[in-house]
């Protein structure tokens, strides 16, 4: 049986594991980044992620922003986050959705209070967050807890002699030890799909993951006639660094 790994991280209150201690401003909408901006100019040791949705957004879009904020917020290597918003429901429910992780999080928003006042009372609740936050301790924790993600970084030709590699040996050494592993842009398999297949832990899974990926193809690629990914995969900087197809990329 392979040794347990071990690393130093903080425990968070719902058992999760972060390798950062991070306090959050987080913005609800692109209206809330200037007194985001301005709350983590104020206090040294927090981090605003400024963005530009929220607004005119409805239906599982709206759905899909508020997943977003609040998966953000609750990520384990947040120790706690101010939300800042413009009103107080759209607000409330990204704290109340972050604050079932257990961790620290505190909500503010503009309307009636003016950019002022937000920012000066949120800025004081984030220096009280960043002084509990420097307090905790890191402790020992298998390597199992941790969950790993990864995205694209700019591909070009040394991609697939180094940094896939290398990333790929990363997951092959640690998957066993137990770990969540993830990636996005699912596009960016096209042409290496039969290769991840062969690595599926079961047939069952091999199924469910080739059923997500044909869906791919054929509600996106085929039935808006992108087969070509023309503008999109590969992209014009990914060109520029000599890759010629969306298959050289995967």
């Amino acid at each position: 049986m392979m040794n347990e790994m071990t690393l130093t991280g903080w425990r968070r209150e719902n058992n999760r594991v972060g390798v950062r201690n991070h306090v959050l401003i987080l913005p609800l909408d692109d209206l809330s980044n200037a007194a985001c901006e301005a709350v983590a100019n104020n206090i040294k040791g927090t981090m605003a992620i400024p963005h530009a949705y929220g607004r005119l957004q409805f239906g599982e879009d709206l759905e899909v922003h508020f997943r977003t904020l609040i998966g953000t917020g609750s990520n384990p290597n947040v120790a706690a986050v101010i939300v800042i918003g413009i009103e107080p429901s759209w607000t409330g429910r990204v704290v109340d959705g972050i604050r079932k992780t257990g961790k620290p999080v505190e909500g503010f928003w503009i309307e009636q209070h003016g950019d002022i006042n937000t920012i000066a009372s949120a800025s004081r609740k984030a220096k009280e967050f960043v002084q509990w936050a420097s307090e905790l301790k890191r402790e020992p924790v298998p390597v199992s807890d941790l969950w790993i993600s990864t995205k694209c970084g700019e591909s070009d030709t040394t991609t697939g002699l180094a940094s896939c590699p290398a990333v790929g040996n990363m997951y092959d050494k640690l998957i066993p030890q137990g770990i969540y592993g993830v990636f996005g842009e699912t596009s960016e398999i096209t042409g290496g799909e039969h290769l991840a297949r062969k690595r599926a832990i079961s047939p069952e899974i091999e199924e469910k993951w080739y059923k997500m990926w044909k869906a791919y193809q054929e509600d996106v690629i085929e039935a808006h006639k992108t087969d070509d990914l023309s503008d999109s995969q590969p992209t014009k900087g990914n060109i520029l660094g000599g890759l010629t197809t969306i298959e050289e990329k995967a």
